[in-house]
């Protein structure tokens, strides 16, 4: 065998080593997610709760703890959000992979 060979059959084991090495960190990511999103739940509805925490959830309304703001856009701000029930509140382009907002902004409220 060449050098050339020999050195293009090394990249070729160094590269395929690389892939493996790839999808096995993609699967643990995936695994990481899997985990995040288990506990996030199990927490969220109180089924698990953090050391120190104890006792019966209180529900009380947004309006109890926050103010409502009418302030309008004055400023040009061109980032519109929408509130999902999976994702709360995100940009509304990402969410329909478009663009729905008005061009007209200046009548949108601004969030605080």
């Amino acid at each position: 065998m060449t050098s050339k060979r020999l050195e293009d059959k090394k990249i070729t084991e160094i590269l395929i080593t690389q892939d493996k090495i790839i999808e096995l960190k993609e699967k643990l990511i995936d695994e990481k997610q899997r985990q995040k999103k288990y506990l996030a739940q199990q927490l969220l509805t109180g089924k698990k709760r953090l050391p120190g925490f104890g006792g019966v959830w209180e529900t009380i309304r947004l309006r109890q703890i926050v103010k409502r703001h009418a302030k309008r856009n004055t400023i040009g701000n061109t980032n519109v959000l929408t509130i999902s029930a999976q994702y709360g509140l995100i940009n509304q382009a990402e969410f329909f992979n478009k663009v729905i907002a008005s061009d007209d902004k200046s009548n949108y409220f601004l969030l605080e």
